[in-house]
C-alpha cells in the first residue's frame, strides 16, 4: 500500500480538513465535553498526529 501524503497532494482540502477538526474541537469544549473525549472523536480526523496522540493508530 503507497502511502499518499494529502497535505501535499491536496492542501486546500488538508487545510479545511484540519479547521473542520479544530472548530469541532472548540465547540465541543464550549458545550462542555471532557477533553478526553474530545481527542478521542478527533483523532481519526487528524491523520497527521495518529501515531503521536492516539492510542489506536
Amino acid at each position: 500500500m503507497t502511502h499518499v501524503n494529502i497535505g501535499k497532494v491536496h492542501p486546500d482540502a488538508y487545510r479545511a480538513m484540519e479547521a473542520l477538526a479544530e472548530q469541532a474541537a472548540a465547540d465541543a469544549r464550549e458545550a462542555g465535553l471532557a477533553p478526553t473525549l474530545i481527542e478521542l472523536v478527533n483523532c481519526p480526523a487528524r491523520p497527521r498526529h495518529r501515531r503521536r496522540r492516539c492510542a489506536h493508530g
